[in-house]
């Protein structure tokens, strides 16, 4: 059955995918994968996304649930301190706003391409919670290697002023949105941006590389004023969505890259990451601006590897089988 899964003309761009990832490209292929439907999807996605973080933000503001100065403290633009409470307010509403990404993906795909968006999701539909916990174990792995480098070179985090109890209080709620931020970035970028591509060109420097650097250059502000230190962050991105594609490319499901991604960003929220973002002062430990700057080589290096470890047969991910080596054949010499 999974020879007539996708059109003759892709077989030789994708005689390396696994056949679920082939199977999960079933739904994009034909008139409405057409470039044009593309790029006006995804604008289409990013204006109901934006639409709809303008109406969080607002009724936030408006319901009194933040302040107009705490807002503006959150997007970088003023020095107010924040106390616990209203940082975890504004990270909430932060998260909130990538509910958006969830609506406009499916307004989209069901609008504009006639399709159910659960067939963006995997190729069957469903989210597979053992993939989910894989992706989550791969992105433990890294924050360790992570934090032990950073201790090893004499630049260890430190502690926050968050107390453990209201920390551990507010853990449940921000986890909640957490996985609504995490899954709409991965629903948008790998889901819809790498299906629609892949659909419609052959080349993995096309489906795989454009979204993912979009997805890298839509995280430069993340680095506020400071330019390497944005450039870092771009790149790290970049990285970060290869690696979440090649989990794609490897199962032919978003579970793994789901799991991936929200692991990623409970550590960086909520347990260490670096000072002033992206966590706005919910974390318990967190390195300076300078103690990120000078592990970067040493983060960018560990990004490469894992890249390599997730697309090697040691990942706890499906083997993948050589489609193109199916009937290979030679004669004897």
């Amino acid at each position: 059955m999974t020879d007539q899964i996708i059109e003759p003309a892709h077989e030789d761009s994708l005689r390396y995918a696994s056949p679920t990832f082939r199977q999960w490209l079933t739904p994009a292929l034909g008139g409405r994968s057409k470039l044009w439907r593309t790029v006006f999807g995804a604008i289409g996605v990013l204006i109901i996304w934006g639409a709809w973080t303008g109406l969080a933000i607002l009724a936030g503001i408006l319901s009194g649930y933040v302040t107009r100065d705490g807002m503006r403290s959150l997007m970088g633009e003023g020095g107010v301190e924040q106390s616990y409470d209203d940082a975890v307010k504004l990270g909430l509403v932060l998260l909130a706003t990538f509910a958006g990404l969830w609506l406009g993906v499916i307004v989209v795909v069901k609008a504009w391409h006639w399709r159910r968006v659960t067939g963006v999701i995997s190729f069957n539909g469903r989210v597979d919670w053992r993939q989910f916990g894989a992706g989550a174990a791969i992105a433990a792995g890294y924050l360790l290697v992570g934090f032990v480098t950073s201790v090893a070179t004499g630049h260890p985090p430190f502690r926050t002023n968050v107390e453990l109890l209201p920390w551990l209080a507010t853990l449940a709620p921000m986890c909640v949105l957490l996985l609504i931020q995490t899954t709409g970035e991965e629903l948008f970028f790998r889901g819809y941006l790498v299906q629609q591509l892949a659909a419609r060109f052959r080349h993995p420097l096309v489906w795989a590389l454009i979204p993912a650097v979009a997805f890298g250059f839509g995280h430069y502000a993340n680095g506020g004023n400071d330019v390497a230190y944005s450039v870092y962050y771009v790149i790290a991105t970049i990285m970060f969505g290869l690696i979440s594609t090649v989990c794609l490319w490897r199962t032919g499901s978003l579970s793994a890259s789901f799991g991936l991604h929200f692991a990623n960003n409970v550590a960086a929220f909520l347990i260490a990451g670096p000072e002033g973002g992206p966590g706005p002062g919910t974390t318990l430990w967190a390195w300076t601006g300078t103690d990120v700057t000078s592990g970067a080589v040493w983060d960018l290096i560990t990004l490469f590897a894992l890249l390599a470890f997730v697309a090697s047969p040691w990942a706890p991910l499906p083997k993948v089988q050589l489609a193109g080596r199916k009937n290979d054949t030679r004669a004897a010499p």
